[in-house]
């Protein structure tokens, strides 16, 4: 089935929905203990067998426009720095010198030909190379061949760059995304214009990646924002593995009423929408139409911490005074909404998780991508065979 079959399909299962006061039902109810959200030792085990072993989407290619562009972050206590080289391929390291073991790049972005600690000034270049060593006829004789930056597993692809945070992990990105890179290709990624990051504190990554994955919190949560436009509990729900599509109908679906079937796929974003999640941290919230977000959802250091980084994305740059402060504005929009909205209840959820209050979470038949993604969680954590393999 190609894409446009594929949205002109969730257009259709939308429109019926909102025709029969329905959504896309799960199976079953699903309960998800508490103890998942909270358990240091389970925390951990996600780190080590999901963010330092699976492949993540650590950047998309606008990101790092041209030769000599980097950007570096710390997803799961490891430091990260992407380069993209003389040869255009981008590569990532570990953000580590080869020296004292300090962080070379600080956490930012930018262009540079060479990276150097700034601890005794070793350097490095876009290819992690170790190209120069202070005062070296005095520090003894050493292979800089063998002192370069430790390289990660990494691949472009669609406009996304993925690489593990471990050196020693392989993947196959299309095995990986199990079919769900039809859909990302489709968007035409490496040709959008990058705006701006918001970089938001939130909850357990859990909390704020459940709130991405369901329409069953617009009407309370975001009555005068989100809620204007997209109705309220009427979802579809497509799963790639561990990945999905949820579809979402906006306030004047019905405008599409009458449309053949085969011709729906013209309405996405228009009469109704999707959220996009790659397996296991980030959510596109965008159209090839009017642009939106793409968000980076990163651990912290416990359990109970997050920082997500919410990226504005449009299809073209702005080219006046008015498209660039429109950007702006939408820039603005999303922040508010995600901070005052989804994530200041995050955080009232996650005091709620610590009460001990009660000891089971437990996600509708209508939360159908929660009860999801929690079964892919537990597909790398606990179950021998993951979920990705027979979903």
């Amino acid at each position: 089935m190609g894409i446009k079959e594929e949205y002109s399909r969730a257009g259709a299962r939308l429109l019926a929905h909102v025709d029969n006061g329905t959504t896309d039902w799960a199976p079953s109810v699903r309960r998800v203990p508490v103890d998942d959200y909270l358990n240091a030792e389970r925390w951990e085990a996600e780190m080590e067998a999901i963010f330092r072993r699976q492949p993540l989407l650590l950047a998309l290619g606008i990101e790092l426009p041209e030769n000599g562009s980097y950007k570096t972050m710390e997803i799961a206590g490891r430091p990260v720095l992407l380069s993209r080289g003389k040869d255009g391929q981008v590569r990532a390291f570990l953000n580590v010198c080869s020296h004292r073991q300090a962080i070379v790049m600080p956490e930012a972005r930018g262009k540079a030909s060479r990276f150097t600690c700034p601890y005794h000034g070793w350097t490095f270049n876009a290819e992690g190379k170790l190209i120069g060593l202070a005062d070296r006829q005095k520090f003894g004789e050493v292979d800089t061949a063998e002192l370069g930056l430790v390289a990660l597993p990494c691949t472009e692809k669609a406009g996304m760059i993925f690489a593990s945070l471990s050196p020693d992990a392989e993947f196959d990105l299309d095995t990986f995304l199990a079919g769900f890179l039809a859909d990302m290709e489709w968007l035409g990624l490496e040709n959008w214009y990058y705006h701006a990051t918001n970089e938001i504190r939130g909850a357990c990554w859990k909390v704020v990646t459940d709130g991405f994955l369901e329409g069953y919190h617009f009407a309370t949560a975001h009555p005068e924002t989100i809620n204007a436009n997209t109705k309220s509990n009427i979802m579809t729900f497509d799963f790639f593995g561990p990945h999905q599509r949820v579809g979402f109908a906006r306030q004047n679906i019905q405008e599409m009423r009458g449309t053949p079937e085969d011709e729906m796929w013209r309405s996405e974003g228009v009469h109704f929408s999707f959220v996009r999640f790659v397996f296991p941290n980030v959510a596109f919230s965008l159209s090839r139409k009017g642009g939106g977000t793409w968000t980076q959802i990163i651990p912290g250091t416990t359990s109970g911490e997050t920082v997500a980084y919410q990226h504005i994305i449009f299809p073209k740059a702005p080219q006046t005074d008015a498209e660039r402060e429109e950007c702006q504005r939408v820039t603005d929009f999303y922040r508010e909404v995600v901070t005052t909205e989804d994530f200041e209840l995050g955080f009232r959820i996650q005091k709620g998780l610590e009460s001990g209050a009660y000891k089971d979470m437990v996600f509708g038949r209508n939360e159908w991508g929660n009860q999801h993604h929690h079964a892919s969680i537990d597909g790398y954590v606990v179950e021998p065979e993951p979920v990705r393999k027979r979903a």
